[in-house]
């Protein structure tokens, strides 16, 4: 199966309600009995068939030559049998009514299949319903796939249907109590007198002579009722009507599925009192009498609806009725999935801000109105007929945010005792997985080329992280080539650099989809520039950097080039710094995953200086690990992660902003660890976190990155413009909803155990310089300027681009070291005041040397014949 046929697959199992299921069909039958009707008997195709009473006059109709089973009726021919009794034996409603909503009694209409294979319908004549003779009638048959289902209990389950002609108050009240020891039975059972629904079989609504019939269902799961006046008009635009919008308040029953709308059954209900009301049947004749919005909001068109006020007798005011809504358990339980108009966003509303989000009272989220959502392809997969799921419907329904999540969702926890873990499908080829320990330390990383099962290699992994794509040093960008081919399912960049004097300048220009630069055709490019004025790369996210290297702090600082192997124009591959950058990088300090802009810092890509202290181990060789993924901003800048902060009174997130995460393959790290959301409680009412898993301290920092997934060929539109589509959409709804969703506030305060330990390279190399006499005392032992001190550290300056004190840091939570050891350092006076003097001169005193290094004693002694003598750093 390749991967897109895992997605349609997906779309039919959770999305599509498979209409057919339910046997459902509504037609009007042809009818063949004189004007008035007939009595006795009915000639048909030249044979007389006696109906099914003698002295009744019946309307009789031809079904047509169709398999009895298809409608879900028994198969016995040349036999009258009652549609009661057909429901009754059957587990199947039929509903026979006129174009006002009032039904026919079904144990006086009659279904008769004739030995040449033609079904018949009789109606007995009911002129306190409907006169036939200028009325079409209408027949629906529907069998609910509830009773195939697995949990089908027939002690419990199934559809009866009991009625008559009610000739005297015995029967009367025989019929009473047969309707109230239905209505405590699983289900719901509702009630008609001459075609009339009723909320009661009592003397009150029930006279001599009346047709009174009662159903019950026991796969009907709720009631609800809504006053017509109340529902919220919009204009659609899959039909262009005007329509109600019907949303009910409160939990769904049976948690949040599909209720699709085969299953529910509308009635319009005219209120006399609390007690008493007269209703009609709403049907479904129509394609958009009844449209889907969401999982469990719908349409219902306005101008059917008030001509019910023009036909029902006695009815005149639309807002004056109540529509009552019968929802059933389905024959599938179809989720509330993830897809592209977030309706598990819009449900965390409460059920005013819901409605007026849809209604566009005031929001500005698109994708919320209601004529967006009734439009929208999530739906459109809800109603297919046949199951005949495109490419593009799973795509427009789904969203990059979704089908991301679906294939390649990620980190994932690791039992030991399971063996092993399976990997979503866009991962079980062409991979690469992570191992990280039980705090969320990484142990190693492996490829993994094939398998649905992934079988971790330490005996200490407890999680694994997945990536699209092979990792490893090498890359197979495409510098200044004239014969590439492109692979359909690998999204591609397109850079330009100058060259001057036959080298290229390394300012490179992203230039994807700029027709002056390249053509594209058959999938090979074609470069339109002079290669020997420009320098051309293509660059594919079929593999990602990764690799590991070991560093020092002889000098006092760990800064390092980001290098790659690439085949460059001469055909060799060999190691060169990482020009283009990527659209993530990640690098882990001894396996501890680090912050960007807090435990590093990137000065001019590719360079970078690490400033964390807290994952350093003792020594002075330290494990770093690297990993480049995806493109670069069209500006050749690196996306800002989703969220970065400090946990504050337990919380991530606490920024003043909802953000949307339930639907994106998100990577969480916190206090040096990567977690899985799992262990973390995602709040509805706010925009925090609640950490849920012990050990986390209040203060530390975290970060939330929105990894980016290669689709690899499951859509027709590249990753990354899908992908900003759904940017687009959690803007608005981030904005909306954190105006009506604003976080927690408190009033005590904010405990904090430890600052987060990070150093100021700057002075930890002044240090490491001082103390080896690298950098000579000699010349301030006296009094000096502050010029002469800038003079004199004029090399040093260069480290400033990495210094934590010039960025816009949350000092509450943060503490910047002058250097990177655990011990206290010594330095003589002379030394020490240096340090003093550009701390304040360079770094505004924010870094408080007194805790960390010290003055020689003694060292007043010093004289010119008996120096200090200089000792190895510790």
């Amino acid at each position: 199966m390749s991967t897109f046929d895992y997605l349609i697959d997906h779309a039919r199992r959770n999305v599509w309600c498979s209409p057919e299921q339910d046997f459902q069909v509504i037609f009007a039958p042809q009818k063949i009995s004189p004007i008035n009707g007939s009595r006795s008997t009915i000639e048909v195709l030249w044979t007389q068939i006696p109906l099914p009473t003698n002295n009744d006059w019946y309307h009789v109709y031809q079904v047509g030559e169709i398999t009895p089973e298809l409608l879900g009726l028994q198969d016995k021919k040349s036999v009258w049998m009652p549609a009661s009794r057909q429901c009754n034996d059957n587990l199947l409603i039929i509903d026979l009514y006129v174009r006002n909503g009032l039904q026919f009694p079904r144990f006086d209409c009659y279904f008769l299949m004739t030995r040449d294979g033609n079904v018949l319908l009789a109606v007995k004549e009911q002129p306190k319903i409907a006169d036939l003779n200028v009325e079409p009638l209408y027949v629906r048959f529907y069998s609910n796939a509830y009773f195939n289902r697995p949990d089908y209990d027939a002690a419990v389950d199934g559809i009866q249907v009991v009625g008559r002609k009610i000739a005297n108050s015995d029967q009367q009240y025989a019929l009473q109590r047969q309707w109230r020891d239905s209505k405590l039975r699983k289900g719901a059972t509702y009630a008609f007198v001459n075609g009339y629904r009723v909320q009661d079989i009592n003397p009150t609504t029930v006279k001599v002579g009346d047709n009174v019939e009662f159903v019950w269902d026991s796969s009907i799961k709720c009631v609800l009722e809504l006053p017509v006046k109340d529902l919220p008009v919009f204009l659609s635009t899959l039909d262009n009507k005007q329509k109600y919008l019907v949303h009910y308040p409160g939990a769904q029953v049976g948690g949040d599925i599909i209720d699709y709308r085969d299953d529910l059954d509308f009635w319009l209900l005219l209120r006399t009192n609390e007690n008493i009301f007269s209703g009609v049947y709403y049907h479904k004749n129509k394609e958009d009498a009844v449209r889907m919005m969401s999982h469990r909001d719908y349409s219902l068109v306005v101008p059917y609806v008030l001509a019910y006020t023009n036909s029902v007798p006695g009815w005149t005011d639309a807002s004056k009725l109540t529509l009552q809504i019968h929802i059933r358990e389905a024959g599938f339980k179809r989720p509330l999935i993830n897809e592209h108009h977030r309706i598990k966003e819009l449900y965390k509303l409460s059920d005013e801000d819901l409605v007026k989000a849809m209604i566009g009272t005031d929001s500005t989220v698109s994708v919320w109105t209601a004529a967006s959502l009734e439009s929208s392809a999530y739906p459109a997969i809800m109603r297919n007929v046949g199951g005949d799921i495109t490419r593009q419907m799973v795509q427009d329904a789904y969203g990059y945010n979704a089908i991301s999540k679906l294939i390649a969702d990620t980190p994932q926890p690791y039992t030991p005792s399971e063996n092993w873990v399976e990997l979503p499908v866009g991962l079980r080829s062409n991979s690469t997985i992570y191992e990280y320990d039980k705090d969320g330390v990484l142990l190693d990383w492996y490829q993994h080329t094939s398998g649905r099962y992934y079988p971790p290699r330490d005996a200490n992994c407890r999680l694994i992280e997945g990536i699209v794509g092979l990792g490893g040093p090498a890359l197979t960008t495409q510098y200044n080539t004239s014969d590439t081919m492109l692979d359909p399912a690998v999204n591609y960049r397109f850079y330009v650099c100058n060259i001057w004097n036959g080298v290229p300048d390394g300012k490179w220009v992203d230039v994807t989809g700029n027709d002056d630069y390249y053509i594209v055709q058959d999938n090979a490019v074609l470069w339109k520039v002079d290669q020997t004025k420009y320098y051309t790369a293509i660059k594919n996210d079929s593999e990602f950097l990764a690799y590991d290297l070991i560093l020092d702090y002889r000098d006092g600082i760990l800064r390092f080039t980001v290098n790659v192997d690439e085949v460059r124009t001469d055909g060799v591959l060999y190691p060169d710094k990482a020009e283009i950058p990527f659209g993530a990088f990640d690098i882990w300090l001894n396996g501890r995953p680090l912050i960007q802009d807090l435990d590093y810092f990137i000065n001019g890509w590719p360079e970078i200086c690490i400033v964390n202290k807290e994952y350093l181990v003792d020594g002075t060789a330290q494990r770093i690990s690297l990993r480049g993924t995806g493109f670069c901003n069209a500006d050749m800048t690196q996306p800002a992660p989703a969220e970065f902060g400090f946990v504050n009174h337990g919380l991530l997130s606490q920024n003043n902003r909802f953000d949307i995460r339930d639907d994106k393959v998100i990577r969480i790290v916190v206090d040096g660890g990567v977690y899985e959301r799992s262990v973390l409680e995602f709040s509805e009412e706010h925009s925090g976190v609640t950490l849920a898993l012990a050990g986390v301290r209040n203060g530390a920092p975290y970060q939330i990155q929105d990894l980016i997934v290669p689709l690899q060929g499951l859509t027709d539109e590249d990753t990354y413009s899908l992908r900003a589509k759904s940017l687009v959409v959690d803007k608005e709804i981030s904005d909306y909803m954190t105006l009506k969703l604003p976080q927690p506030t408190f009033d005590n305060p904010n405990p904090i155990p430890q600052l987060y330990a990070i150093y100021s390279p700057f002075t930890s190399k002044l240090m490491y310089d001082l103390y080896q006499g690298i950098l000579k005392t000699d010349d301030v032992e006296g009094q000096y300027s502050d010029v002469y001190v800038k003079q004199k550290l004029a090399p040093y300056e260069w480290l400033l681009a990495y210094e934590p004190t010039y960025r816009d840091m949350d000092w509450e939570y943060v503490s910047v070291h002058p250097h990177n050891l655990f011990t206290e350092v010594t330095l003589n006076v002379y030394a020490y005041r240096l340090m003093l003097r550009a701390i304040k001169l360079y770094l505004n005193d924010k870094v408080d040397i007194t805790k960390f290094i010290k003055i020689e004693t003694g060292f007043e002694h010093e004289t010119p014949d008996h120096p200090h003598p200089y000792r190895v750093l510790p």
